[in-house]
């Protein structure tokens, strides 16, 4: 049976994977066929990788955008919602709702700490009280 014969990886080799597999490190891994951590290695021992998977991530990203506002252009409302809400904020295209007190002010919330920790210490002791010790449960094994 004939051994596959093992690629040796170059910068530049692993530059074109990248680019023909839009960054994405196992499609690259494959297309090299190397294991996904022999590649994240020999990108860790080759700074100037970083610099190429970020532009080709940037060249993805652009591309997205632009299909987003094709989206926008064909009167797609999801693409429209989408670009409003993560774009448009200061316009107040925003999914959350603020919550304010009486004439816009801020909401008060009354909170006496004497009252807090005495709830508390009510919560702790009926906790214990359910708890059994380990002693005490082998004593009543003992007994029995």
């Amino acid at each position: 049976m004939p051994q596959k014969r093992k690629l040796k990886l170059t910068v530049r080799r692993v530059t074109e994977a990248l680019q023909r597999s839009a960054g994405l490190m196992t499609v690259t891994a494959k297309r090299l066929r190397c294991a996904r951590s022999t590649l994240y290695e020999f990108c860790a021992a080759h700074p100037e990788l970083a610099e190429v998977r970020r532009a080709v991530d940037a060249e993805i990203g652009d591309l997205a955008e632009s299909q987003l506002i094709n989206g926008i252009r064909r009167g797609d409302m999801r693409a429209v919602t989408y670009y409003l809400s993560h774009k448009c904020k200061d316009r107040g295209y925003v999914f959350r709702q603020e919550v304010s007190g009486p004439n816009n002010g801020p909401v008060e919330v009354d909170v006496n700490a004497a009252d807090a920790r005495q709830v508390l210490a009510e919560r702790l002791f009926q906790i214990a009280s359910r708890m059994t010790r380990p002693a005490e449960v082998e004593e009543q094994d003992t007994k029995h």
